[in-house]
Protein backbone atom coordinates (compact mmCIF):
# COMPACT_ATOMS: atom_id res chain seq x y z
CA UNK A 1 0.00 0.00 0.00
CA UNK A 2 1.30 3.30 -1.23
CA UNK A 3 1.95 5.77 1.57
CA UNK A 4 -0.43 8.74 2.22
CA UNK A 5 0.71 12.16 1.00
CA UNK A 6 1.53 14.48 3.50
CA UNK A 7 1.70 17.48 0.98
CA UNK A 8 -1.33 19.18 -0.96
CA UNK A 9 -1.00 18.81 -4.81
CA UNK A 10 0.56 22.21 -5.38
CA UNK A 11 3.58 21.69 -2.93
CA UNK A 12 4.43 18.79 -4.99
CA UNK A 13 3.70 20.48 -8.10
CA UNK A 14 6.06 23.41 -7.01
CA UNK A 15 8.79 20.44 -5.71
CA UNK A 16 8.58 18.92 -9.04
CA UNK A 17 8.83 21.94 -11.09
CA UNK A 18 11.98 23.19 -9.00
CA UNK A 19 13.80 19.99 -9.17
CA UNK A 20 12.97 19.43 -13.35
CA UNK A 21 13.78 23.31 -13.44
CA UNK A 22 17.32 22.70 -11.80
CA UNK A 23 17.81 19.43 -14.34
CA UNK A 24 17.17 20.73 -17.55
CA UNK A 25 18.79 24.21 -16.55
CA UNK A 26 21.97 22.59 -15.43
CA UNK A 27 22.14 20.70 -18.26
CA UNK A 28 21.38 23.06 -20.66
CA UNK A 29 24.23 25.31 -19.30
CA UNK A 30 26.55 22.39 -19.22
CA UNK A 31 26.07 21.50 -22.95
CA UNK A 32 26.35 25.44 -23.91
CA UNK A 33 30.51 25.46 -22.02
CA UNK A 34 31.58 22.27 -23.48
CA UNK A 35 30.09 22.87 -27.01
CA UNK A 36 31.44 26.74 -26.91
CA UNK A 37 34.79 26.29 -24.57
CA UNK A 38 35.66 22.61 -23.82
CA UNK A 39 34.40 23.17 -20.36
CA UNK A 40 31.89 21.43 -17.79
CA UNK A 41 29.67 23.49 -16.30
CA UNK A 42 30.77 21.80 -12.69
CA UNK A 43 34.85 22.66 -13.29
CA UNK A 44 33.07 26.22 -13.83
CA UNK A 45 31.87 26.10 -10.91
CA UNK A 46 35.24 25.78 -8.95
CA UNK A 47 37.02 28.54 -11.58
CA UNK A 48 34.25 30.83 -10.67
CA UNK A 49 34.78 30.49 -6.50
CA UNK A 50 37.96 30.86 -6.80
CA UNK A 51 37.84 33.81 -9.01
CA UNK A 52 35.69 35.47 -6.68
CA UNK A 53 38.20 35.56 -3.69
CA UNK A 54 40.51 38.09 -3.55
CA UNK A 55 44.12 35.85 -3.66
CA UNK A 56 41.83 33.17 -5.71
CA UNK A 57 42.51 30.59 -3.14
CA UNK A 58 40.08 29.15 -0.76
CA UNK A 59 40.51 26.12 1.89
CA UNK A 60 39.38 22.53 0.23
CA UNK A 61 36.54 22.35 3.29
CA UNK A 62 35.24 25.62 1.83
CA UNK A 63 35.35 25.05 -1.54
CA UNK A 64 34.01 22.00 -0.92
CA UNK A 65 30.84 23.62 1.22
CA UNK A 66 30.13 25.91 -1.90
CA UNK A 67 30.03 23.16 -4.32
CA UNK A 68 27.78 21.25 -2.20
CA UNK A 69 30.13 18.52 -2.00
CA UNK A 70 31.94 16.20 0.19
CA UNK A 71 35.72 16.52 1.08
CA UNK A 72 36.71 13.14 -1.13
CA UNK A 73 33.75 14.16 -3.81
CA UNK A 74 35.87 18.40 -4.16
CA UNK A 75 39.00 15.89 -4.80
CA UNK A 76 37.66 14.04 -7.34
CA UNK A 77 36.60 17.44 -8.91
CA UNK A 78 39.26 18.65 -8.46
CA UNK A 79 41.95 16.15 -9.86
CA UNK A 80 41.46 16.51 -13.61
CA UNK A 81 41.45 20.12 -12.97
CA UNK A 82 44.78 20.28 -11.02
CA UNK A 83 46.26 18.37 -13.93
CA UNK A 84 45.52 20.35 -16.71
CA UNK A 85 46.74 23.69 -14.59
CA UNK A 86 43.89 25.50 -14.07
CA UNK A 87 44.47 25.11 -10.24
CA UNK A 88 47.03 24.01 -8.05
CA UNK A 89 46.65 22.59 -4.43
CA UNK A 90 48.96 24.31 -1.41
CA UNK A 91 49.17 23.75 2.03
CA UNK A 92 47.39 26.73 4.11
CA UNK A 93 49.11 29.01 5.89
CA UNK A 94 49.52 28.75 9.36
CA UNK A 95 48.18 25.22 9.10
CA UNK A 96 49.95 22.53 7.69
CA UNK A 97 47.01 19.67 7.73
CA UNK A 98 45.00 21.96 5.69
CA UNK A 99 45.26 22.02 1.97
CA UNK A 100 43.66 25.34 -0.13
CA UNK A 101 43.18 25.31 -3.84
CA UNK A 102 44.30 27.70 -5.92
CA UNK A 103 43.36 29.47 -9.13
CA UNK A 104 46.35 29.75 -12.01
CA UNK A 105 46.69 32.34 -14.53
CA UNK A 106 45.18 29.14 -16.93
CA UNK A 107 42.46 28.30 -14.97
CA UNK A 108 41.30 32.14 -14.74
CA UNK A 109 42.03 32.79 -18.46
CA UNK A 110 39.89 29.34 -19.13
CA UNK A 111 37.25 30.91 -16.79
CA UNK A 112 37.64 33.94 -19.01
CA UNK A 113 37.03 32.80 -22.02
CA UNK A 114 33.79 30.73 -20.50
CA UNK A 115 32.23 33.66 -18.92
CA UNK A 116 30.25 34.88 -21.49
CA UNK A 117 28.92 31.60 -22.72
CA UNK A 118 27.46 30.93 -18.99
CA UNK A 119 26.54 34.47 -18.82
CA UNK A 120 24.55 34.31 -21.86
CA UNK A 121 23.26 30.94 -21.25
CA UNK A 122 22.11 32.52 -17.45
CA UNK A 123 20.64 35.58 -18.75
CA UNK A 124 18.36 33.38 -21.93
CA UNK A 125 17.00 30.21 -19.83
CA UNK A 126 17.02 32.56 -16.62
CA UNK A 127 16.73 36.28 -16.50
CA UNK A 128 15.45 36.94 -19.80
CA UNK A 129 12.12 34.70 -19.35
CA UNK A 130 11.62 35.94 -15.34
CA UNK A 131 10.12 39.72 -14.70
CA UNK A 132 12.00 41.51 -11.46
CA UNK A 133 9.23 40.64 -9.17
CA UNK A 134 9.61 37.16 -9.61
CA UNK A 135 13.73 37.09 -9.93
CA UNK A 136 13.03 38.82 -6.22
CA UNK A 137 11.10 36.30 -5.31
CA UNK A 138 13.15 33.38 -6.46
CA UNK A 139 16.38 34.69 -4.81
CA UNK A 140 14.68 35.29 -2.05
CA UNK A 141 12.98 31.26 -1.75
CA UNK A 142 16.42 30.38 -2.65
CA UNK A 143 18.22 32.04 -0.79
CA UNK A 144 16.32 31.08 2.46
CA UNK A 145 16.31 27.28 1.60
CA UNK A 146 20.32 27.50 1.17
CA UNK A 147 20.67 29.34 4.69
CA UNK A 148 18.28 27.07 6.46
CA UNK A 149 20.34 23.82 5.27
CA UNK A 150 23.76 25.49 5.85
CA UNK A 151 22.72 25.93 9.28
CA UNK A 152 21.05 22.58 9.88
CA UNK A 153 23.76 20.80 8.49
CA UNK A 154 27.66 20.81 9.75
CA UNK A 155 28.77 18.83 7.28
CA UNK A 156 28.20 21.40 4.83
Amino acid sequence: MAPEPTRDADEIAAWLALVEAQGYLYSVLDRELQEACGLELAKYEVLAHLADQPDWRLRMSDLAARCGLSPSGITRRLDPMERDKLLKRETAPGDRRGVVAVLTKKGYSKLLRAAPVHIAGVRQHVLDILDEDELVLVFKALNRVVESIRQDDVAL
